[in-house]
């Protein structure tokens, strides 16, 4: 129940649905395209990862969907302030200075 199957994957994220369901996925965009919209939408992952430098600025453009997105590297304060106004929930840092 603490997993969640992250992968680039897509095959990956389908097959753990599809024999894990108890198990939460998370799909890892290789990029931010109309084609992953769609295969998002239908893939319905519970968590949609995006790194900082393909992610929109605006929060219109967040694609609306049943996953709770995740935004990658962000290692600044204005940057996890920037990014949670723009309706991303969770986010990925490499600095553990965040936490002392």
């Amino acid at each position: 129940s603490q997993a969640i199957i992250i992968s680039f994957n897509i095959e990956a994220i389908k097959y753990s649905q599809d024999n894990y369901p108890e198990t939460a996925t998370g799909w890892v965009l290789p990029q931010w395209s109309t084609e992953n919209q769609a295969r998002a939408a239908v893939l319905a992952p519970d968590y949609l990862f995006i790194d900082k430098k393909y992610s929109p600025q605006k929060s219109e453009e967040i694609w609306p969907g049943p996953w709770q997105w995740v935004v990658y590297t962000l290692d600044s304060d204005e940057e996890i302030q920037h990014y949670h106004q723009l309706g991303f929930t969770i986010i990925e840092t490499n600095k553990f200075s965040f936490f002392k």
